[in-house]
């Protein structure tokens, strides 16, 4: 878990779900819930998640890559990279290395 992270008790986004919510949109870090002192739940903007989906599907595609080329198969660095921009492509908030001119 990340140590930048923000700590709310559930009483307190049931208290204020509506300030919780707006401070969540208008940062990059997560907030834990915690309920009787143990994280329960990870609330995130909706950019931040879309933006870690992506680069978990990201490393799913390195993960499955490495096993191909182990086994003697693969692909092109060339074509794995256009995968990886494509993916990252509908992503509005992008500072990823482009590899789009490479």
């Amino acid at each position: 878990m990340s140590h930048s992270s923000d700590i709310v008790p559930i009483t307190a986004l049931c208290r204020d779900a509506t300030g919780i919510l707006k401070k969540v949109s208008g940062s990059k870090n997560p907030i834990v819930i915690t309920q009787r002192g143990k994280s329960v739940a990870i609330l995130m903007s909706v950019d931040k998640f879309e933006r870690s989906r992506a680069e978990f599907d990201i490393l799913k595609m390195l993960v499955k890559g490495g096993e191909e080329v182990i086994r003697g198969n693969g692909h092109a660095l060339r074509d794995i990279l256009k995968d990886a921009v494509k993916l990252l492509g509908n992503m509005e908030n992008r500072d990823y290395p482009s590899f789009r001119n490479r």
